[in-house]
């Protein structure tokens, strides 16, 4: 459970819902959560490759909890996983969930470019259960397909057409423009990328509006616009809840 969460009783059942061992209705009441929980909903994506290996490899499971001693009952169940795959598995876990991490060096070391953090998120699939546009989710899935290949090219337009062919209440809408956002970013057309992150800081899903306003600043760094960022980052210190602390170190560097 992450430390800002807002309900720790739901906050205990992120793992649970992450391997999909939730009965139904325990599954309705924490999603329900996530669409208030900012950190919830954060920690759901920092732990998907870590889940999406663990399934993929469900013997991995036993073999963390027969390692759980009392000496250590404050770690995490991924925090066990974590640290298994550390010494086991850590290049394919890096592999199969391509989280890439790049510092973009352009320019003079003057230049704000250099400290745009692009990351390419892991795909978390939030199962929010209502009416949907059908076309927008098969375009949406079919572009998620060509994200996780790193195709970003193909997956900015079928996440194009997904948004082209939502209903004004589909779930996915802020999903569709954030990965657009960050897939533009992958494919260096920050400026493109700027639009559609602003979509998601604007925008009515509570958990996901944080991490849009860091997208966006890392959008605005990568695109040389470091007032913006500035502007940007200064908000996250002030009013986030996961990300205040790396903004802080952020607009350090920038102004350093």
């Amino acid at each position: 459970m992450h430390k800002g969460c807002t309900n720790e009783k739901q906050g205990n059942l992120l793992a649970a819902y992450e391997m999909n061992m939730l009965k139904y209705a325990d599954k309705l009441e924490f999603e329900s959560h996530l669409q208030d929980c900012k950190a919830c909903c954060d920690e759901l994506y920092d732990n998907a490759p870590v889940a999406n290996e663990l399934q993929a490899h469900p013997g991995l499971y036993g073999n963390v909890m027969k390692s759980e001693t009392a000496t250590q009952p404050e770690k995490s169940l991924f925090d066990k996983i974590r640290e298994m795959f550390a010494v086991k598995i850590l290049v394919p876990v890096v592999v199969v969930a391509s989280l890439v991490v790049m510092v973009i060096s352009l320019g003079t070391e003057s230049d704000v470019r250099r400290l745009a953090i692009v990351e390419k998120m892991a795909y978390v699939s939030i199962d929010v259960r209502s009416a949907d546009s059908e076309l927008a989710a098969e375009y949406f899935a079919s572009a998620m397909n060509a994200y996780q290949e790193d195709q970003y090219a193909v997956a900015v337009e079928e996440l194009k057409l997904s948004i082209e062919n939502a209903d004004s209440d589909w779930t996915g809408w802020d999903q569709a423009h954030m990965y657009l956002g960050v897939s533009l970013m992958m494919d260096s057309q920050p400026d493109q990328a700027i639009e559609y992150l602003t979509v998601v800081k604007n925008g009515s899903s509570l958990p996901l509006i944080e991490k849009g306003n860091w997208l966006l600043a890392q959008a605005n760094l990568q695109a040389g616009n470091k007032d913006q960022a500035i502007e940007l980052l200064a908000d996250l210190i002030i009013n986030g809840v996961v990300y205040a602390n790396k903004a802080a170190e952020q607009l350090h560097e920038i102004e350093n």
